[in-house]
């Protein structure tokens, strides 16, 4: 009879959530931008 083994190495680490603070700058600028356009729009834009 064969015998197999299988061995899992595996190591997982939180590392944090969210956006770093140059990603959130960015991250509001595209949402400002977004949001201006979406107002433009709304008010019967072009």
């Amino acid at each position: 009879m064969k015998s197999s083994a299988t061995l899992v190495i595996g190591h997982w680490d939180y590392l944090d959530s969210g956006y770093s603070p140059g990603a959130a700058l960015l991250a509001a600028a595209v949402w400002h931008r977004r949001e201006l356009a979406r107002q433009f729009i709304a008010e019967g834009g072009c």
